[in-house]
C-alpha cells in the first residue's frame, strides 16, 4: 500500500494514527519504521490492530524508486519526489474488511517546500507542549571539571525540569537512562517503563549526582547506549529467508536477558561544555551511536561556540547544535522542550515568507524582494513563543493564506511604498507616543466617516477555539469582560477560532487580546492628507488630533492607504483607534479545556446513569411500529438506557457488560456523555427552571431542546448561558460558592414519563439524549440484571473486577401510561400552606403521541389522552423525613382532570369521617401533606406520579399565659 499525504518535502513524521488512534510516535526523517500494535482496535477478539514495516518517503529532490513498489509494480514507476508518502510493506491492518483511515502528523520547519535548508533555521521552530510517550531516552550530562559551579547547577535544574515535564505529560511509559560522564568513570541510573513514582527517583538521583574533575572523553558519554537501546540481543528473530528486513530492532522476547528498548522511540541527548579529550573520541563515540538503529541524537553545547565535534554525534541537522549560555537553566530547558515537543510549531514570519516565495502555498516571488522587517518580526515572534501550525488543504490564493496568518499573529504584510519590497508590521505596543507622526488641522485636508460601535452591542464574552496538540481537535477557552457585561446588561458572545494555535498559554493570550479589541468601542474613519512620511505604511501607529471630531491626540493605526493617482496627489488613510491606548481591563477567565495528557490506565466510570429505558427511547431506537408490535406481543419487555461520564482524558468509550444470571457478557460500546454537577438546589416545582452547573468547556455544545437527566427526572434544555449571575436565582442563598465560574441552564421540567422532583447541590446532570446507549437485549418485567461499564483506552480495557456494578430491576416501564402533567393546586405549582378546600387540576398525556423528539415539559397543556387512561388521587400525611404516616384519601376519578380536597380533616380531630380521626401522637409527628395523581391503564400504573407536597401548620392548643410569655 502506497499513501501520499502532502506536497513538498518535510522535516519529519512525528505521529501516525489509524482511525484517530495513535499507532506510532517518534521522529522519522526517512528510512523504515516498525509498528507493533496488534491490540490497537481491540485485538483478535474485536478488530485487531496494526503491525509491520513502513518505508518513509520524504519526497526529497534526489529520492529514488522504492524497491518494494518496484518489485510489485515493475521498474517503470516514478520516484515520487516532491510529495511525502508512506509505503506499507506486507502490513497487517487488522481484522476489519474496511481500512481504518490512516493519518500522519508531520513537521516542516527546517526544510523549505522545495526541500532546501530554511531561512534563519535557529528561530524557525517554536517549541510546543512536551509530550513523550513510549520512548527510550538516554541523557548524557557533562560532569567534567569545567562544568562545576553555575554550569552544573543549571544543567541539573534543566534536566530536572525536563523530567518533570515528561512525568506530567506521558500516556505510555518511557525507559530513561541518565549518565554523568567525564573521563572514563561514569555514574548512571536507569528506569524501565517509568511510573510517576519512578520519576521522583530519577529527579533525586540528578540532584545528588557527583561531579568529576577529569576531562571530556566522549566515549564515556556513550558507553552504555548500545546496551540500553539494544539490550543483550544482537540479531533479529527473523530467519534470513523470511523476507523481513534486517534492521536490528527486537520485536518480541525470543531469548533471555535484557530486551533493551524494543520498539520504543529512541532518543539520545548529549550535553558538553568542552572539546573531546582526546579529539579522536568524538568520531569513536559517533561510530558507537551510528551502530544503533533508529536513534535520534541531539547534541547541545554549553558556552562552547565550536560545534564541530558535537556535530559528529548529532544526526538531527535540522536544529543544528544549539549553544546555550553558561548557567542559563531556562535556555537549556527550552532546548529540551524543542527536542521533546509534540512537533515544533512554525515561526509565522517564516510561514509568511513561504507564502510569498513558493507557488504551492501562495505565488512565486524572489527572496530578494523580501525586506529586513521579516527578520525583525521573526525574532519578535520567536521571543513571544508565537508558533503556529497550519494545513492548507486546497490551493488558495496568496491573499487568503496571507490573511489567515496575519489574523493569527495580528500583523500586516504589505509592499513598501518606496522600495516595493514585502514588509511586515506586527501590531504591538512597541512605540513611544511622543515620537509618532501627528496628523492635525495643519496637514489634513479632510476628515470623514469617523464613528464608533455602540458599546451596548459589542461582544463581552469570547469563546476562543484552538487545536489541542495531542488530540488534534479543537478545544475552547472562554473569557468574559464583567464590566462590559454589566454595561450591556446581557452576555454577548463571539466565537473565534485559531486552528493554527496548538499551545494553551498562547491561546489564553490571544483570547485576552481579542476580547479587549472586540469589547472596545474603537473609533474609525478616513483622513485625507497631501503628504505622508515614507516610513509610514499599513499597520503604522500615528497620532490624530482634531478637537472638532472629538479626537484629542489619540493613537490610531493605519489599516489602509491609497496613494494619489497622478492627477491628484492626495493620500487617503483609513485608520482605527489603537486598542493598546485604552488601558488595561479586568477580564475573567472561565474554566477551559486545558489539554492534559493522561496515562494509559483505564479508570472506572464514576458518574453513571443506569436505568430501564422509557417508551420514547425504544421508539427512537427501533421505530414506533416495531416498538408497539413488540409491546403488544410481550408487554413486559424492557431495555437498558445508559449514560456515563468519561473518567479520564484518555478514555475512548466503555464496553457494556451485563449479568442476567449467567455471568457478565456483551460487547456493545457506550459513548461518554457530558455530565456536570449541580451548583444550586432545585425545588420539586415545575416553575423552578434555572440551575447552575460546573462550567465545562463543552457546555457550549449542549443542544437546545435536547433531553437531560437529574436523578430520576428528565428535563429539557431551553437555554445555556456560559456566564452566570447566581443572584438571579430564586434560591440564590442556596448557591454553592463556586457559582462565579458556573453556567446557567434554563430547563423544562418533568418530561416524558417523569415529573418534577427536588434535587440537591452535587447531583449530576447527564446530557445524554443525543448519545443513547443500550446493550440492545430484551429483558422482561421482574427480571433483575447487574450492569458494568468497562472503560476502554487506546491501550487498555478495564477489568470486570475493577468496574463498579449497578442493578436494574425491570418493571415494565415502556408499557406504562405517562403521568399527568401540569399539576397545580389553585393554579399554583407549589403552595406554602394549605387550608380549607382546594382544587387540584392537571393535564392529559399520551405516550403514543409524545415520540417526536420535541419534549413537552410538565407545564404543557393537554396532550391526548392515551386511550383508556384514568386517574387516581391519593392524599397522604408525611413526617419530617417524608415517611407516610397515614393515607387520608385514595380515590379513582375516571378521566376527569380536576379534584377537590377539604383540608379541614387535618385540623379537626372530631371530623365527621371517624375513620380519619387524628391522635395527639399523629398531630405531633405530621409535618407535610402530599397530594398525588396517578395515571392508570389496563392494570398498569404510571412510572411516576404527579404530586405537590406542602407543609402543615397546626394551631397551638392548651397553652397557658405563662407558657406564652416564656
Amino acid at each position: 500500500m502506497h499513501l501520499v499525504f502532502c506536497l513538498g518535502a518535510v522535516d519529519k513524521i512525528v505521529e501516525l494514527k489509524f482511525a484517530d488512534k495513535t499507532a506510532w510516535r517518534g521522529a522519522a526523517t526517512g528510512g523504515r519504521i516498525f509498528l507493533d500494535r496488534p491490540e490497537l482496535f481491540g485485538g483478535n477478539q474485536r478488530e485487531g490492530g496494526v503491525s509491520g514495516y513502513i518505508d518513509v518517503e520524504m519526497g526529497l529532490p534526489d529520492q529514488g524508486q522504492n524497491d518494494y513498489l518496484a518489485s510489485n509494480l515493475g521498474a517503470n514507476i516514478p520516484a515520487w519526489r516532491g510529495v511525502m508518502a508512506l509505503v506499507f510493506r506486507n502490513f497487517y491492518l487488522g481484522n476489519n474488511p474496511y481500512l481504518k483511515k490512516p493519518s500522519v502528523k508531520i513537521q516542516r520547519v527546517f526544510t523549505t517546500p522545495d526541500g532546501q535548508k530554511n531561512w534563519l533555521p535557529e528561530i524557525a521552530g517554536i517549541g510546543n507542549v512536551v509530550s513523550v510517550s513510549d520512548a527510550a531516552i538516554y541523557i548524557a550530562m557533562d560532569g567534567s571539571g569545567s562544568m562545576s559551579g553555575a554550569r552544573m547547577a543549571a544543567q541539573k535544574a534543566a534536566v530536572v525540569g525536563l523530567l518533570e515535564l515528561i512525568r506530567d505529560n506521558f500516556d505510555e511509559k518511557n525507559d530513561i537512562k541518565i549518565v554523568m560522564w567525564g573521563s572514563i568513570s561514569v555514574f548512571s541510573t536507569e528506569q524501565r517503563n517509568c511510573s510517576k513514582d519512578d520519576y521522583a527517583d530519577l529527579i533525586d538521583w540528578v540532584q545528588a549526582a557527583p561531579e568529576f574533575t577529569g576531562a571530556t572523553d566522549f566515549n564515556a558519554a556513550v558507553a552504555g547506549a548500545k546496551q540500553f537501546f539494544d539490550g543483550d540481543q544482537t540479531v533479529t528473530p527473523w530467519g534470513l529467508g523470511s523476507g523481513f528486513p534486517q534492521n536490528g530492532r527486537f520485536l518480541f522476547n525470543w531469548a533471555d536477558g535484557d530486551r533493551g528498548s524494543e520498539t520504543k522511540r529512541r532518543v539520545f541527548v548529549f550535553i558538553t561544555d568542552g572539546e573531546p579529550t582526546p579529539t579522536t573520541t568524538a568520531q569513536e563515540a559517533a561510530d558507537t551511536l551510528r551502530a544503533i538503529d533508529d536513534l535520534e541524537v541531539y547534541g547541545i553545547n554549553i558556552a562552547l561556540a565550536d560545534t564541530q565535534y558535537t556535530a559528529l554525534l548529532d544526526n538531527t541537522p535540522g536544529d543544528g547544535v544549539p549553544v546555550v549560555d553558561a548557567g542559563n537553566t531556562d535556555a537549556l530547558l527550552d532546548v529540551f522542550k524543542r527536542v521533546f515537543s509534540n512537533g515544533l510549531d512554525y515561526n509565522p514570519a517564516h510561514f509568511l515568507r513561504d507564502v510569498i516565495l513558493y507557488p504551492n502555498i501562495g505565488t512565486s516571488d524572489l527572496a530578494a524582494n523580501i525586506g529586513d522587517s521579516f527578520e525583525t518580526a521573526a525574532n519578535t515572534l520567536y521571543d513571544e513563543g508565537f508558533g503556529i501550525s497550519l494545513k492548507f488543504q486546497n490551493p488558495r490564493s496568496r491573499r487568503e493564506n496571507k490573511a489567515e496568518i496575519e489574523r493569527h499573529i495580528d500583523a500586516r504584510v504589505y509592499r513598501d511604498r518606496l522600495t516595493g519590497k514585502w514588509e511586515i508590521k506586527l501590531i504591538r505596543k512597541d512605540y513611544d507616543p511622543d515620537n509618532l507622526f501627528v496628523i492635525n488641522a495643519d496637514n489634513a485636508i479632510s476628515w470623514s466617516n469617523f464613528s464608533w460601535r455602540d458599546p451596548k452591542n459589542l461582544p463581552n464574552h469570547i469563546v476562543l477555539k484552538y487545536t489541542d496538540p495531542k488530540e488534534d481537535k479543537l478545544v475552547a477557552i472562554p473569557l468574559v469582560n464583567p464590566a462590559k457585561v454589566q454595561l450591556a446588561g446581557r452576555i454577548i458572545s463571539e466565537p473565534v477560532t485559531y486552528d493554527g494555535v496548538r499551545n494553551h498559554d498562547l491561546a489564553a493570550r490571544l483570547a485576552a487580546r481579542d476580547l479587549l479589541a472586540l469589547s472596545s468601542p474603537l473609533r474609525s474613519g478616513t483622513v485625507m492628507v497631501f503628504d505622508l512620511p515614507a516610513e509610514l505604511n499599513i499597520g503604522s501607529p500615528i497620532i490624530l488630533d482634531n478637537p472638532k471630531q472629538g479626537i484629542a491626540s489619540a493613537v490610531y493605526r493605519i489599516v489602509d492607504l491609497k496613494e494619489g493617482d497622478g492627477r491628484s496627489n492626495e493620500i487617503e488613510i483609513s485608520v482605527v483607534e489603537e486598542v493598546f491606548a485604552l488601558g488595561d481591563e479586568v477580564l475573567t477567565a472561565l474554566p477551559s479545556e486545558v489539554p492534559s495528557v493522561a496515562s494509559t490506565e483505564a479508570l472506572p466510570v464514576v458518574d453513571r446513569l443506569i436505568e430501564e429505558a422509557p417508551y420514547s427511547e425504544i421508539v427512537r431506537t427501533m421505530g414506533q411500529a416495531a416498538a408497539d408490535d413488540l409491546l403488544a406481543d410481550e408487554p413486559a419487555t424492557g431495555f437498558l438506557n445508559l449514560a456515563g461520564k468519561s473518567p479520564s482524558g484518555n478514555a475512548l468509550n466503555a464496553v457494556i457488560s451485563v449479568d442476567s444470571g449467567a455471568g457478565y457478557e456483551g460487547g456493545n460500546l457506550l459513548q461518554f456523555a457530558l455530565a456536570l454537577d449541580l451548583l444550586s438546589t432545585l425545588k420539586a416545582s415545575a416553575d423552578a427552571i434555572v440551575i447552575l452547573v460546573d462550567l465545562d468547556a463543552d457546555v457550549q455544545d449542549i443542544r437546545i431542546g435536547s433531553l437531560a437527566s437529574i436523578g430520576d427526572e428528565y428535563v429539557r434544555i431551553d437555554s445555556v448561558q456560559v456566564y452566570s449571575d447566581a443572584f438571579a436565582l430564586p434560591d440564590a442563598f442556596a448557591v454553592n460558592d463556586a457559582f462565579a465560574t458556573a453556567a446557567t441552564i434554563t430547563l423544562g421540567r418533568g418530561c416524558l414519563d417523569t415529573v418534577p422532583q427536588a434535587h440537591a447541590i452535587g447531583e449530576t446532570v447527564f446530557f445524554w439524549s443525543d448519545l443513547p446507549a443500550s446493550d440492545r437485549v430484551e429483558y422482561f418485567g421482574g427480571e433483575t440484571v447487574d450492569v458494568k461499564l468497562r472503560t476502554a483506552t487506546g491501550a487498555e480495557l478495564l477489568s470486570q473486577s475493577d468496574a463498579p456494578s449497578d442493578t436494574v430491576a425491570f418493571a415494565q416501564r415502556a408499557i406504562r401510561p405517562y403521568p399527568p402533567g401540569n399539576l397545580q393546586i389553585d393554579g399554583n405549582y407549589s403552595v406554602v400552606l394549605v387550608s380549607g378546600v382546594f382544587s387540584l387540576t392537571w393535564a392529559h398525556r399520551d405516550r403514543l403521541i409524545q415520540t417526536t423528539g420535541v419534549y413537552e415539559d410538565h407545564t404543557y397543556g393537554n396532550i391526548g389522552p392515551e386511550a383508556s387512561v384514568t386517574y387516581r388521587f391519593v392524599a397522604e400525611m408525611l413526617d419530617q423525613s417524608g415517611v407516610v404516616i397515614q393515607v387520608l384519601e385514595d380515590t379513582s376519578l375516571g378521566s376527569v382532570t380536576s379534584h377537590s380536597f377539604d383540608t379541614s380533616i387535618l385540623f379537626d380531630a372530631f371530623a365527621p369521617v371517624d375513620a380519619f380521626a387524628v391522635s395527639d401522637v399523629f398531630l405531633s409527628s405530621a409535618k407535610y401533606l402530599k397530594t398525588s395523581v396517578f395515571s392508570e391503564r389496563d392494570g398498569y400504573e404510571s412510572w411516576q406520579s404527579a404530586s405537590i407536597t406542602t407543609p402543615i401548620l397546626f394551631a397551638p392548643t392548651n397553652l397557658t399565659m405563662t407558657e406564652i410569655f416564656s
